[in-house]
């Protein structure tokens, strides 16, 4: 299974906090599944579709690289 995501789900921004909220949710929501579907053999995947450069990550606010 691969399941696209959001880079929404990895750094969060003022005034954003309900979409990120969603995003945290079907990612942590993913890994559990993850680990409860490969026993049967089923690997899953989670895909960020954008995930920023390093160097943006590093310049960002320090609330926003938790």
């Amino acid at each position: 299974m691969i399941q696209i995501a959001s880079v929404g789900g990895q750094v969060a921004f003022p005034a954003m906090s309900y979409y990120h909220a969603t995003k945290w949710a079907i990612e942590g929501f993913w890994e559990s599944a993850a680990a409860e579907l490969t026993p049967f053999g089923i690997d899953v995947t989670l895909v960020d579709r954008a995930s920023p450069a390093p160097s943006s990550v590093a310049r960002a606010p320090s609330w926003a690289r938790r």
